[in-house]
C-alpha cells in the first residue's frame, strides 16, 4: 500500500509471482549374484534411469491504486499494469549404468563400473559422458597369518579411482536464446527479437578424476576403531560463465575452462570408552583437511567474482595457482588522522576542524580517485608508489577452511541415553558486507546505523582508528575491512531420552516406548560478527560472502516413539 516505503510512491504497488516445480524419476535395476567356485563369488548390477525436472513460473505487478481496501488481491483496480513475464525450463538427464563385483576367499574384493549419462544442458553431440571406475580392497584381517593375533579385530586397505560428471548449470546455455525487443520505424513502435546469449555447441561435461587411498582398522575387541583415507582430485573442464571478449556483442557465455584439483585427508575415529551392564559411554570423532587449487583457466585472465544488488559487488576472484573462494581487494590500514595533513597558515590549530583545506603530508599515500580527509577509510599502499590504486590489490580472503570436523558423544544410563554433538571449523575466511548497512559512507544511509558505529566513530575528539567519520567517503573499496575469521564451533545437537520398560510396555500393549527432548543450535562458540558464521554464498565461486545471510535456528523438539 502508500503507507509502505516500498509502494509510497507509485500511490500503491502490487506483484504476484507464481511458481510451480514438477520432478520425475524412474530407476530400473537388474541384480545377479553367484558363487563361480568355492570362495569365489561374482556379483553385477545394471541399471536404466530418467530424470525430469520442469520450473515454471508466471509474476505480474501493478501500481497507482486509487482504491487500495483489497491490497494485492484484485490487481484489476490498479491505474497502471505491467506485462505478465512466463518463464518455463526444462532439464532431462537419461543414464545407464553397471557395477560388478569380485569377491575371493572374502579377501580380495574387486569392483568395476561404469556409467553413461545423458544431460539436456549440452550441445547435441556433446549429451552423452562416460564415467568409469575401479576399485580393490584387501581384508588383511582375514588372511591366515592374523589368525593366531588378538590385538585387530579388523583390517582393510582401500585402492579406488574414479570418474565422475557435472552437469549443473542453467538449462539452454548450450542455445542462442532471443528476447523481445521493439525498435522504431516510421514513428511506430515494431516489435521484434534479439539473441541475448551466445551460443556454445561444444558446452560439455565437467569431469573429476579421483584417485582414493583407504585404511580400515579396529583393535582391542572394535573398542577403537580408526577409519584414515587419502584422496587427489583434478576437476578438468570446468562449467564456468565466463566473461568474453566485447565485439562479440555478449558479456559472458557459459564454457568448459580450466582445470582445478582437490587433495586431502579425512579421519574418523570410534571408541567404546565404557560398556558395563549399566552403563555404556560411545564416542565418535572425525576431521577433514582439504587444499584446492586452480591450476589453469585455459589461456583466459583472471576470472572476476560478481554479485549483485550490493554495495560491494566486484569481490572475488578465480585465478590461476590460487584456492577457489577467494576475495581480490585492499589491504585496511586504519583511519586518516589529523596529524597525516597540513592545512592553512601552517596547521593553525585555530582554524575550525570544518573550515580547514587538508592536504596530506609528504610520504603519506593518498587515493588516485576519492578527495581524502581525516577521519576516512586508509588502505597500504603495496607497490610503493605513494598511490593508492588497482595495483595495490592482492588476495584478501579465502573461503575454505584449514580443517573441519565434529565430535558426538552418547552417554547411555539403563534406560536413559544423553547425546551431544559437537561440529566446527577453523581457518576459513568471511566477507560480511553487513557493515555497509551500518556503518556511515557511501553505500548506507546516515538514519540506519548500529550503536557500537555511532558510539565508537571517528571524531577530532575520538580519533579512532577502527571506525570511520559520518562522512566517510571511501568505504567503496573491497577491502580487508570486511574480512573477518568465520572459525566456530557448534554445539549442534543435546538430546536426552528414555527408554520404558517391559512392565510399562506390558501395560500399554506396545511393544515399544520411548520419549525424546532435544535442541539443535544450541549455542555457537565464534569471533565472527555477523549472525551466523555457517555461511554459503549463492556464488559458488566465493562461499564465504556473507550479506547479512538468514541464521541458522535453534530447534526444540520434543517426542514420544511407539510401537505396537
Amino acid at each position: 500500500g502508500s503507507n509502505t516505503s516500498w509502494g509510497r510512491m507509485p500511490n500503491g504497488r502490487a506483484s504476484l509471482r507464481h511458481t510451480q516445480t514438477n520432478a520425475f524419476s524412474q530407476t530400473s535395476t537388474l541384480n545377479y549374484n553367484k558363487t563361480v567356485v568355492k570362495g569365489h563369488h561374482l556379483a553385477g548390477v545394471a541399471g536404466f534411469e530418467v530424470n525430469t525436472y520442469k520450473f515454471e513460473t508466471v509474476y505480474t505487478s501493478a501500481q497507482n491504486f486509487e482504491d487500495q481496501s483489497t491490497g494485492p488481491f484484485d490487481m484489476s483496480k490498479a491505474l497502471i499494469t505491467h506485462p505478465t513475464v512466463t518463464n518455463t525450463t526444462e532439464t532431462n538427464r537419461m543414464s545407464f549404468f553397471g557395477r560388478l563385483n569380485y569377491t575371493i576367499r572374502n579377501r580380495y574384493i574387486f569392483t568395476g563400473t561404469l556409467r553413461a549419462d545423458g544431460s539436456s544442458n549440452f550441445g547435441r553431440g556433446n549429451r552423452f559422458g562416460y564415467f568409469p571406475s575401479i576399485a580393490f580392497a584387501w581384508r588383511a584381517f582375514n588372511e591366515p597369518f592374523m589368525k593366531n593375533q588378538d590385538l585387530f579385530s579388523d583390517l582393510r586397505f582401500r585402492l579406488s579411482y574414479g570418474v565422475t560428471g557435472n552437469d549443473r548449470i542453467t538449462p539452454y546455455q548450450s542455445l542462442a536464446q532471443l528476447s523481445p525487443l521493439y525498435y522504431g520505424s516510421n514513428g511506430n513502435l515494431v516489435y521484434g527479437t534479439a539473441p541475448t546469449t551466445s551460443e556454445n555447441p561444444f558446452l560439455k561435461w565437467e569431469t573429476t578424476k579421483q584417485y582414493n587411498l583407504g585404511i580400515d582398522v579396529a583393535v582391542l575387541d572394535s573398542h577403537i576403531s580408526l577409519n584414515a583415507e587419502a584422496y587427489y582430485k583434478k576437476t578438468n573442464g570446468m562449467l564456468l560463465n565466463s566473461e568474453v571478449a566485447g565485439q562479440t556483442g555478449f558479456v559472458r557465455q557459459w564454457q568448459n575452462i580450466g582445470n582445478m584439483e582437490n587433495k586431502g585427508l579425512e579421519f574418523t575415529l570410534n571408541t567404546i570408552n565404557v560398556d558395563t551392564r549399566d552403563f555404556q559411554w560411545n564416542s565418535a570423532f572425525n576431521i577433514y583437511f582439504n587444499r584446492n587449487k586452480v591450476l589453469s583457466l585455459g589461456g583466459t585472465a583472471d576470472i572476476p567474482v560478481r554479485f549483485t544488488d550490493g554495495y560491494l559487488n566486484d569481490v572475488g576472484i578465480v585465478r590461476e595457482g590460487q584456492p577457489l573462494g577467494t576475495a581480490f581487494g585492499y589491504v585496511f590500514d586504519g583511519i586518516y588522522q589529523i596529524n597525516d595533513f597540513t592545512w592553512q597558515n601552517d596547521s593553525d590549530p585555530s582554524i575550525p576542524f570544518s573550515d580547514r583545506d587538508y592536504i596530506l603530508k609528504e610520504g603519506i599515500p593518498s587515493l588516485t580517485s576519492t578527495a581524502t580527509l581525516p577521519g576516512v577509510f586508509k588502505y597500504k599502499d603495496l607497490d610503493g608508489n605513494n598511490e593508492i590504486n588497482a595495483d595495490d590489490r592482492r588476495i584478501i580472503s579465502n573461503s575454505n577452511p584449514k580443517f573441519a570436523g565434529g565430535i558426538t558423544n552418547e552417554f547411555s544410563y539403563r534406560n536413559f541415553t544423553l547425546h551431544i554433538f559437537l561440529e566446527g571449523v577453523y581457518g576459513n575466511d568471511i566477507f560480511n558486507e553487513f557493515p555497509t548497512r551500518v556503518e556511515a559512507g557511501q553505500g548506507s544511509d546516515t538514519y540506519n546505523l548500529s550503536r557500537t558505529y555511532w558510539e565508537n566513530r571517528w571524531t577530532p575528539e575520538n580519533p579512532s582508528n577502527r571506525y570511520a567519520s559520518i562522512t566517510n567517503n571511501t568505504d567503496h573499496y573491497v577491502s580487508t575491512y570486511y574480512v573477518e575469521d568465520g572459525s566456530y564451533l557448534r554445539f549442534r545437537t543435546l538430546s536426552l531420552s528414555y527408554n520404558f520398560q517391559s512392565k510399562v510396555l506390558k501395560a500399554l500393549g506396545a511393544t515399544s516406548l520411548r520419549v525424546q527432548a532435544s535442541i539443535d543450535n544450541l549455542h555457537v562458540w565464534t569471533k565472527y560478527g555477523g549472525l551466523d558464521p555457517d555461511v554459503r554464498s549463492w556464488n559458488k565461486l566465493l562461499p564465504g560472502y556473507d550479506r547479512l545471510a538468514y541464521p541458522r535456528a535453534r530447534t526444540y523438539l520434543f517426542s514420544i516413539d511407539m510401537t505396537f
